[in-house]
């Protein structure tokens, strides 16, 4: 990974470093809780190599680096005043926890069968087979007018994704955003239950939180239904600070 450093003169030190070896600059390397140089040209460059590269496994991606300058005064990105010779952190963070899933699409009609209605995925008098199928690290999708799979436009569908994931212990956020209709299992334990889109003028996809301790690996299922214009679904796993 490669950093653009900008900013006025002064002394730059690293704080904390997870997820990769310890970066250098063009002037010389980075010394972990030691002060760096006198930065006297910039723009200067940050380079860091990462433990993890995702799409080419499975694994957990967790990189954070945290520097903090002392040097002449200047305005952060707030407009905030940070006078001279104070100390001024800067952090850049990046979590992906990815999971193994497998997304299967079903074609939907809701003159014939109405999830909503019923509380029930599927309608016990059809027998439905995907019609698209795709494997995938993470969740997260937009359509505009359905899904077309041959020469069919499929405006209102079904989404059932599953899941497995090897999770560090902690805390974690779990959020999910959707349009029309979303459930989310985790561990077959129903944690999120948006099934009613008459409680909400779709001006923006939903989006709802939770926090979980989650250790090892786990199982996830997402439910979602598409009742045409736009559609949504993503989830992401982000650990709490």
């Amino acid at each position: 990974m490669e950093f653009e450093l900008l900013g006025p003169k002064g002394k730059w030190s690293l704080l904390s470093l997870v997820g990769g070896d310890f970066p250098y600059v063009e002037q010389g390397f980075l010394e972990p809780k030691k002060l760096l140089y006198d930065v006297t040209d910039l723009p200067t460059k940050i380079f860091f190599i990462k433990d993890t590269y995702p799409g080419n496994d499975n694994t957990t991606d967790n990189t954070e680096i945290v520097l903090e300058f002392k040097g002449e005064a200047f305005y952060d990105q707030f407009g905030k005043m940070v006078p001279a010779g104070n100390h001024y952190r800067v952090k850049f963070q990046k979590f992906f926890q990815p999971v193994e899933w497998q997304v299967q699409f079903y074609s939907l009609d809701t003159s014939v069968h109405n999830p909503i209605a019923t509380n029930v995925l599927f309608s016990p008098l059809e027998k439905k087979v995907p019609f698209k199928t795709e494997k995938a690290n993470k969740l997260d999708y937009a359509w505009w007018g359905g899904i077309k799979a041959g020469d069919v436009q499929h405006k209102q569908f079904i989404t059932v994704a599953e899941g497995m994931s090897n999770i560090p212990k902690g805390v974690y956020e779990i959020s999910v955003t959707w349009d029309d209709a979303v459930r989310v299992y985790i561990d077959d334990k129903l944690v999120i239950d948006e099934w009613n889109p008459s409680l909400y003028k779709f001006d923006e996809s939903l989006n709802k939180r939770l926090r979980l301790s989650l250790d090892g690996n786990h199982r996830f299922r997402v439910e979602h239904l598409e009742l045409g214009g736009f559609a949504a679904l993503s989830l992401k796993i982000k650990p709490v600070e």
